[in-house]
C-alpha cells in the first residue's frame, strides 16, 4: 500500500508538466471508456442553496475500471465569492484504490475543476471548431477564462487575436497583463466591457461568467463560431436556436439541472431531446461526425461529468508523486476505539455519575 498524500493547488500546478494535449489525449480517450462501459458514473448530487444566484455543494462520484481508481469530488460553487474575495470554485478530491479502497491522495479541487472544464471544452472544439481559427473571444476575464484561453491556444497555433469583454475594465486588464507575452504570437485586446466586439469577429466564442445573465447575442454569432458555453444562463435563447448543431458532454445529465440555457429552454419547451446533435462520446467513438461545413454554427456545453475529473486528478497525482510533491499522510493503521484504555476509563466515569 502507497503512503497517501495531500497536494495542494500549488503543489499540483507545481507537479504538472504543462502539457495541454498530453491531457486532452487522455479525455479523448476516457470519453471513449465511458461509451464502452469501462468507467462507473453515478448520478451528481447537486445541493443549490441559493437558486438567484446559483450557490451550490456538488458531490460527484467516479470509478476509472481500467486505472483501478476510484474517487470523490466535493466541490462548492458560490458564483459571489469573488466581490468577497474569495474563490468561486473550492473543494476537495479524493482518489482511492479501487482494488482496496485505501486512500491515495487527497487533493485541491479549485485548479483542476478549472483545468477539466477548460479541456473538456479543448477536446469538443478539437472535433468541432472551425479549420485554423484565428480569433477567439472571452466574455468574462475569470479564472475559466484564462484556462479556456491557455487550452485553445495550445489546440490551435493559428490563433492570433483575442477579444476579452467583462463587466470590469479591471479584470480584463488583469487577464492581459497575466497572459500577455505567455502566449507567443498572442494579440489581447480588451473590449472595454463590450459583449458585442469580443463576441462578433470570433472563430471561438467563450462565455465563462460567474452570474446568471444572458449576455451572449445570437447576431453576435457569426457564421462558422464554434460556441463554448461554460457555466449557467450566459447567452440568449437565440443563440442555441440559431446553431446548426447543438453538443453536450452529456445531454441526459445536463438537461436536469436548474442554470444552464440549453436546460432552460428544455423546461420552457424551446428545445426537444432531439434538438441534440450529439453528446461528446458519440463523436469520440465516431457514431457522429464533427464540423460538416465551415458554415455550422456548433453551440457546445459541458456540465461536468465526475470521471474527467478523476482522469484528470489521477494523472496530474501521478505527476507529482514522480516528483514527490506533497504533503505524506502516513499509512493506514487499524484501530479500535475498545483498546484505548481511555475510553473505558471515560465510559465507567459516565457510569458511576449517573448511578
Amino acid at each position: 500500500m502507497t503512503s497517501p498524500i495531500y497536494l495542494r493547488d500549488s503543489d499540483i500546478i507545481q507537479g504538472w508538466d504543462g502539457d495541454v494535449l498530453q491531457l486532452i489525449d487522455l479525455l479523448d480517450a476516457e470519453f471513449d471508456r465511458w461509451a464502452a462501459n469501462s468507467i462507473i458514473l453515478p448520478e451528481k448530487a447537486s445541493q443549490i442553496i441559493d437558486r438567484a444566484t446559483q450557490s451550490r455543494v456538488n458531490c460527484m462520484p467516479s470509478t476509472l475500471l481500467e486505472q483501478g481508481v476510484s474517487g470523490v469530488k466535493l466541490v462548492s460553487v458560490f458564483p459571489e465569492n469573488p466581490a468577497r474575495n474569495l474563490p468561486n470554485v473550492m473543494g476537495q478530491i479524493v482518489l482511492l484504490s479501487a482494488s482496496d479502497g485505501s486512500t491515495i491522495a487527497i487533493m485541491d479541487a479549485a485548479f483542476i475543476t478549472a483545468l477539466r472544464t477548460a479541456l473538456v471544452g479543448g477536446l469538443a472544439a478539437r472535433y468541432l471548431a472551425p479549420t485554423k481559427p484565428k480569433t477567439i473571444g472571452l466574455l468574462g476575464a475569470g479564472e475559466q477564462a484564462r484556462m479556456h484561453l491557455l487550452v485553445f491556444a495550445s489546440l490551435f497555433p493559428s490563433l492570433r487575436t483575442c477579444y476579452v469583454a467583462s463587466r470590469s475594465n479591471e479584470s480584463e486588464r488583469h487577464l492581459k497583463a497575466a497572459l500577455d507575452g505567455r502566449i507567443e504570437g498572442m494579440d489581447i485586446i480588451c473590449c472595454d466591457s463590450d459583449y458585442g466586439r469580443a463576441a462578433c469577429d470570433a472563430d471561438i466564442i467563450v462565455t465563462a461568467i460567474s452570474g446568471q445573465s444572458p449576455i451572449l447575442k445570437p447576431e453576435w454569432v457569426k457564421k462558422g463560431a464554434f460556441y463554448c458555453h461554460v457555466g449557467g444562463w450566459e447567452d440568449e435563447y437565440g443563440v442555441a436556436l440559431k446553431s446548426d448543431k447543438i453538443v453536450c458532454d452529456c445531454w441526459e445529465a445536463l438537461k436536469h439541472r436548474g442554470s444552464p440555457t440549453l436546460s432552460l429552454m428544455h423546461q420552457e419547451g424551446f428545445i426537444q431531446d432531439e434538438d441534440i446533435y450529439a453528446d461528446l462520446s458519440d463523436l469520440v467513438t465516431g457514431r457522429k461526425q464533427g464540423r460538416e461545413s465551415s458554415d455550422d454554427i456548433v453551440y457546445f456545453n459541458s456540465i461536468g461529468l465526475a470521471f474527467t475529473d478523476m482522469a484528470i486528478a489521477h494523472a496530474l497525482y501521478g505527476q507529482c508523486a514522480l516528483k514527490e510533491i506533497g504533503i505524506p499522510l502516513g499509512q493506514y493503521a487499524p484501530v479500535s476505539i475498545f483498546d484505548n484504555e481511555r475510553f473505558a476509563s471515560s465510559l465507567n466515569e459516565s457510569r458511576n455519575a449517573d448511578s
